[in-house]
């Protein structure tokens, strides 16, 4: 699968706003960078996965 499809699966998971799928779409977004290191719009999504965490109050506060 391409980044930009695993991006893509990542970012309607990421709209779910809960737990597991946040999970799932982070994993995705790694697999996506891992794949092109430069594709700016995976790590956007990766970085707001944790903000979704943060808003479900999933996030540890030291982080």
């Amino acid at each position: 699968m391409k980044a930009y499809e695993l991006m893509l699966r990542a970012k309607a998971l990421r709209d779910g706003l809960n737990a597991e799928d946040t999970a799932e779409a982070r994993s995705l977004l790694e697999r996506a960078i891992e794949l092109d290191p430069d594709y700016a719009r995976a790590y956007m999504y990766l970085a707001d996965t944790y903000v979704v965490d943060l808003w479900l109050g999933l996030a540890d506060e030291e982080a």
